[in-house]
């Protein structure tokens, strides 16, 4: 069974907004190092799965567990 990970975008709000859905954890953290490049802020990764999240903020390359 393939994992799928939902890219989200932070939202000046507090609420996030749906990007993409991708098959891995390496390709929603480039997703996201890409995006980050044209847009900084806040993004979330979420592994359907497991359950885990991601925070991706400001457009560096810290990703944490929330």
């Amino acid at each position: 069974m393939n994992s799928m990970f939902d890219i989200f975008q932070g939202l000046p709000d507090g609420n996030f907004l749906w990007i993409a859905a991708v098959g891995s954890l390496h390709e929603a953290r480039h997703h996201i190092n890409r995006l980050a490049l044209v847009e900084p802020g806040r993004y979330m990764i979420h592994s359907q799965q497991r359950g885990f999240v991601f925070e991706h903020v400001d457009g560096s390359d810290n990703h944490s567990a929330l």
